[in-house]
């Protein structure tokens, strides 16, 4: 039997066939050149490049990756990642492709957090036929510790980053505002943070400022404050002629200066009273005082203190008997004084300078006796202390005696030894004091008044008197006024008075730590420190111009200003902006 279908039929026309042929012909070649495009044979450039790995909340924890081929459609991932201190391993991750590269699908998605706890695979699709897996393998490892290597203020002068301490000091220029600065912080490793980012922060007290680097943080305590002085101008320049010291220890009394504790008023102490000078009108004359008590019989005021709205003076006997101590409210020109300590000294008693401090409702004087250095063989000097209560000043009611005396010990075997002046100055905020004997300053002792710290040689080639510490703008200070011992006779306009800025070592350190640089009169190798330098001013007449007494005070505008005497130049008073 035979199928039709199998044999062949005539054509009846050749040219369809032709056409047929043709078309299929094309057909196959179209497909062809299809097929081409859809299979790629060029799979190198569909991989990932990076594996970011993030925190649940999106934070970078710029991981430590390592992509691994294993096969051209497999590939591994380890990632290393700061531990966060928290449990679990929950992250985000994120993929990096070549450029130009983006794939069909991810799976599983990558929009919400995945459970690390164990490798995760993930299948990228790039095109129909290019498939990739990733298998990533996140490594939590205990994150370096953050370090503060660079704190950057602008206009600072000095920053130092105690790193063990965990604390950092920054000098930035008088009068700079404190109260919006916002530091630039440089941080090691490169994954550590700021807490709470860098902001604006009020220096005017110190901050603290903490930094993280995954489960590991710091805090800091940052201190910023003023640095050195900007501007200085002289407020009063007046000359002691009328009532001149003449010549070298002569028994005519000495004159004193202080300041009112707003730094408005200066009161001089003269042979025949104490006179007030108004530093808002420096070229008028002064106010006399009061200085008569209420019986009419004269008040001790040769060497003056103040302390609050108190002024005190002391009679300041040279030759033994009482010292003597008076004290007026500085309300007003014409407040009567009161006596409100009377201390007996042994005969031949050499008490020159007294200084006072507050604590809480008293007034603590400290009166030093050298006489005992003058003795054969020497010995160490005496302290009296009186205690006087601001209320019985401000009553007008009289104190009895002293409240103790002791030796000052161990002064001689520390090499201090007798001097022109003797004060001993309480440190502010301190149990400590400054004991200055003239020739071989400063020495600092404790509030035993035993382990002294010296310099071990005179602060200059000569003497210093007038000695003061205090604090102001959050700064260390110690003022001097100098003369020259050993040219005072060639050069009587030696005397001068130098400001000193202690903040940074404090002041036992810097008596300590940089006795070289400041003894034999090397302040020009300590110029960050020393701010200010100048003369007292005044007339010289005669020779013996010494005996320097000074004072200070903050005004109410927070400016600083110093006030200078020398028994025969004049006495001088200045603003420091």
């Amino acid at each position: 039997m035979y199928h039709s279908f199998l044999i062949p039929k005539k054509i009846k026309s050749p040219g369809l066939l032709l056409i047929g042929t043709i078309s299929f012909m094309l057909c196959q070649m179209s497909c062809k050149k299809e097929a081409t495009e859809v299979i790629d044979t060029n799979l190198s450039k569909y991989i990932v490049e990076k594996v970011k790995v993030l925190t649940t909340k999106g934070e970078d924890l710029n991981a430590q990756s390592t992509i691994t081929k294993l096969s051209e459609a497999e590939y591994t991932v380890d990632a290393i990642v700061p531990d966060d201190g928290n449990d679990g391993r929950r992250f985000k991750v994120e993929f990096q492709y070549p450029a130009g590269i983006t794939p069909i699908s991810v799976t599983p998605l990558l929009t919400d957090s995945i459970d690390f706890s164990i490798a995760k695979t993930f299948t990228i699709k790039f095109t129909e036929t290019a498939t990739r897996k990733y298998t990533i393998n996140i490594i939590e490892q205990a994150p370096q510790a953050p370090v503060i290597t660079a704190f950057s203020i602008t206009g600072a002068e000095q920053t130092v980053i105690e790193e063990d301490a965990r604390r950092i000091s920054v000098r930035v220029p008088q009068g700079s505002n404190l109260t919006a600065i916002t530091p630039k912080i440089t941080l090691t490793p490169s994954t550590a943070t700021i807490v709470g980012g860098e902001k604006a922060l009020d220096f005017t007290n110190p901050q603290s400022i903490t930094v993280k680097n995954g489960g590991s943080s710091k805090t800091y305590s940052i201190k910023v404050e003023d640095y050195g002085f900007t501007k200085i101008t002289k407020l009063l320049d007046r000359s002691l002629a009328s009532s001149l010291r003449p010549g070298a220890f002569a028994t005519k009394s000495e004159t004193s200066i202080a300041l009112d504790s707003k730094g408005e008023f200066a009161f001089v102490a003269y042979a025949d009273g104490i006179k007030k000078y108004n530093l808002a009108s420096p070229t008028s004359e002064p106010t006399d005082l009061n200085v008569a008590y209420a019986d009419g019989k004269k008040a001790s005021f040769k060497i003056l203190q103040n302390v609050g709205t108190v002024l005190l003076g002391c009679n300041n006997p040279w030759g033994g008997g009482e010292v003597i101590v008076s004290a007026w409210p500085t309300t007003g020109p014409s407040d009567a004084p009161v006596e409100v300590a009377r201390i007996p000294v042994p005969t031949a008693g050499i008490i020159q300078n007294f200084h006072v401090k507050q604590e809480g409702n008293n007034i603590i004087a400290y009166f030093v006796d050298r006489a005992p250095l003058r003795k054969s063989p020497k010995e160490d000097p005496v302290l009296y202390v009186a205690t006087i209560p601001v209320a019985s000043v401000l009553a007008g009611q009289k104190v009895t005696a002293f409240t103790s005396n002791q030796k000052i010990s161990g002064l001689l075997a520390a090499g201090a030894g007798d001097g022109p002046n003797i004060e001993l100055l309480p440190i502010p905020n301190s149990n400590e004091f400054f004991y200055n004997s003239g020739t071989s300053t400063p020495t600092i002792l404790n509030n035993s008044l035993a382990s002294p710290a010296a310099f071990s040689g005179a602060l200059v080639n000569g003497s210093s008197v007038g000695m003061k510490a205090f604090e102001h703008n959050r700064g260390k200070y110690v003022m001097w006024g100098v003369f020259s011992w050993s040219t005072n006779a060639a050069n009587p306009k030696a005397s001068k008075f130098v400001l000193l800025d202690v903040t940074k070592k404090g002041y036992r350190s810097s008596i300590t730590e940089i006795n070289s640089e400041l003894a034999n009169s090397k302040f020009t190798l300590w110029n960050n420190v020393q701010k200010m330098d100048v003369g007292l001013g005044g007339i010289s007449g005669e020779l013996g111009d010494f005996y320097c007494q000074t004072a200070f005070a903050t005004t109410a505008a927070g400016k600083l200003r110093l006030a200078c005497m020398s028994a025969q130049n004049g006495f001088v008073v200045y603003e420091v902006d």
